[in-house]
Formats: C-alpha cells, structure tokens, sequence
C-alpha cells in the first residue's frame, strides 16, 4: 500500500506539467526559463529551499498587489517591476527543486496556492487603485470579470490534470497553436500589464483580460474536451 502511495505521488509529481509544457511564449520559456535554470544551477549547491523561493515569490506578490491599490503611477511601476520578479521566482523554484531532485507534493501545492493568492491580491489591487483614482464602478464589474475567468481557467486544467492521473494517460496531450496563444499563461499577462502601467491606462487593461480571460476559458474548455474525447476513443479502439 505504502510502496503504491509512492508511486501515485511520483506520476503525479512527474505529469504536473503534462499539459502545461507549450503554453509560454517566448517571453517567459527563452528569457525567464533559461535565466532560471542557469541560477538554479548555482543555488543547487547553496542550503537555499524551493519552497523558500516559492515564499519569496509570494512575499513579493502581495507587496506587488499594495502598491498598485495605491493608483499612483509611480507605484504600479514599483509594483510591476516587484511582480515581474516574483514571476521569475515562480520559475526559479521549479528549476531549483529539479536541480536539488527535491520535488515534492507539499512544494507543488504551495507553487500554486502562492500563484492563486497573488493572482487575486494583484487585480484586486489595481482595481481598487483604479477605482480610487477615477471613481468608475465599472473596474468592479471587470475585476469580477476577470477573476472569475482566471479561476475558472485553473478549475478546468486541474479537472484535465486529475482526469490524467486517474486514467494513467501517459501519452502527452499535444497542444495546438490556439492553445500556445491562448494558454493564459500567467507570465504573458503580467508582461501585458507592463505595456498599460507604462501607459497609465489600467481601465483598458481590465477591459482586454475580461475578453482575453473569457476566450481562454472557453477555448481551454473545448480543445480539451476534444482533446481527451478522441484519446478515450482511440483507447477503446484499440482494446
């Protein structure tokens, strides 16, 4: 039983990016993925943690998400260049625990827990900043809008990702050019928001990720219905 347990946790362990591997740009796989693993390479020999540099992330996150409810531009600037190192962080940790062969399941539930919180306290952020400045209610509406895409969005990759494990699909789910384009990916986003906090315009922001978020839920939605519809069938055909 206990021997079964542990191999439960490395399938899982080793499939957790199974389905997330083509979704980055080449923004976030060339630039922070490779700086990432050249750190890695160095921190390994340090006592340095992943789930210490998954905390880091956090930290830097949610002092990212205070800074934009201020609304000031030179604050979202601040803030932008704190949440762009967290984001790196978010990929240092990972690189790091492959280095240290120290992938765990508790590291893998605070690499997305971490991701989650910060998600929320940096919309919730810059709409209250937003909101602070211009007095529109309507950054509410597109704050909800956005939120409840994005989890959303997280809801049906970890559905994807649990119905992966219990039926041992080992083959990889290839991933088509909308999904590389419309994989939400997190890092993409936040290098968006760069381009409005530049421009001090987060109202427009907020109006393109509630489509961007939305189209992405659905499209997400549909490829992997799909997607793991045809796997089950072409399954059964050869059973």
């Amino acid at each position: 039983m206990v021997k079964k347990k542990k191999m439960s946790e490395k399938y899982l362990l080793k499939h957790r990016y199974l389905i997330t591997d083509k979704r980055y740009l080449i923004y976030t796989k060339e630039l922070y993925g490779r700086i990432a693993k050249s750190v890695a390479k160095r921190l390994a020999k340090t006592r340095i943690t992943p789930n210490q540099v998954t905390i880091l992330s956090l930290f830097l996150g949610l002092i990212s998400g205070l800074l934009f409810s201020f609304g000031y531009q030179i604050y979202l600037i601040i803030g932008i260049v704190l949440l762009q190192l967290s984001v790196f962080l978010d990929y240092l940790d990972g690189n790091l625990a492959r280095e240290k062969n120290s992938m765990s399941a508790f590291g893998c539930w605070l690499d997305s827990f971490g991701d989650r919180i910060i998600d929320f306290f940096v919309f919730f952020g810059l709409a209250w900043g937003a909101f602070s400045i211009t007095g529109n209610y309507l950054i509410w509406i597109l704050c909800s809008l956005i939120l409840g895409g994005h989890y959303l969005i997280v809801f049906n990759y970890l559905a994807v990702i649990v119905s992966i494990y219990e039926m041992r699909i080992t083959k990889k789910i290839e991933t088509s050019r909308f999904m590389k384009i419309f994989g939400y990916s997190r890092s993409n986003i936040y290098l968006l928001l760069v381009v409005f906090v530049l421009l001090n315009n987060i109202l427009w922001y907020f109006y393109l990720m509630s489509i961007y978020s939305w189209l992405c839920y659905l499209g997400s939605v549909s490829f992997f219905t799909i997607k793991i519809k045809k796997y089950s069938e072409s399954r059964k055909d050869s059973t």
